[in-house]
């Protein structure tokens, strides 16, 4: 069963999500399978955080039809989804990649988070369809905390610190939800203050 905290959250999260827009939108998935759950615990050879496997087995991410990603357009990954991506970031790690950029990559805050390309120990929950994700880190730096939510991918040379678990990130996105001046139109985000309009990783970390 999902966990207490993470399901009134979210609970109040979808509340907001559906008064601005139909459940079509966003089309998000039933909960996600217990043998889809293991399955990925299995190949990750660890278990998954307790608040983000939570929030999975309220839904198993968003459909590909979704018109919509759930935070501020980027798309809630399934189980499937979340496989797949961090399949393609491990093999390109395999490939040398992190080797050729680490020396280009920091961290904000610095220390939280190491600076690297990629880490095996960074598992994506959402995709921005251009190769940058939210995700849970596994293996903080110094002064981070396992479970943090870190922004990482292609154009995230500068890694970024979104909350201290999954269960904070998704506190802070409700107060951001609440306070940010948006609203949808033809599945698309609009932000009344021009400096929400890039990238959601840029202007909601910490």
């Amino acid at each position: 069963m999902p966990s207490d905290d993470v399901q009134d959250t979210w609970r109040e999260i979808e509340s907001v999500l559906l008064g601005a827009g139909p459940a079509q939108l966003f089309a998000l998935n039933p909960p996600a399978a217990e043998a889809g759950l293991a399955a990925l615990e299995r190949e990750l050879g660890t278990a998954l955080p307790a608040p983000l496997k939570a929030l999975l087995r309220i839904h198993d991410g968003q459909q590909d039809t979704a018109a919509c990603g759930v935070f501020f357009g980027l798309t809630f990954l399934s189980v499937q989804g979340i496989g797949l991506h961090w399949r393609n970031w491990r093999s390109l790690a395999e490939e040398g990649m992190d080797d050729a950029l680490a020396g280009s990559m920091t961290s904000r805050p610095p220390g939280m988070i190491k600076p690297v390309y990629f880490n095996a120990r960074w598992l994506p929950f959402t995709d921005d369809a251009g190769g940058n994700h939210l995700g849970v880190d596994g293996d903080p730096d110094t002064h981070g905390t396992a479970g943090q939510v870190i922004a990482f991918g292609r154009d995230e040379d500068e890694k970024r610190l979104l909350g201290s678990s999954v269960d904070d990130f998704l506190r802070r996105f409700l107060a951001q939800l609440r306070s940010v001046r948006w609203s949808l139109a033809k599945g698309y985000w609009s932000f009344e203050d021009p400096a929400h309009r890039k990238s959601y990783p840029l202007w909601g970390a910490l």
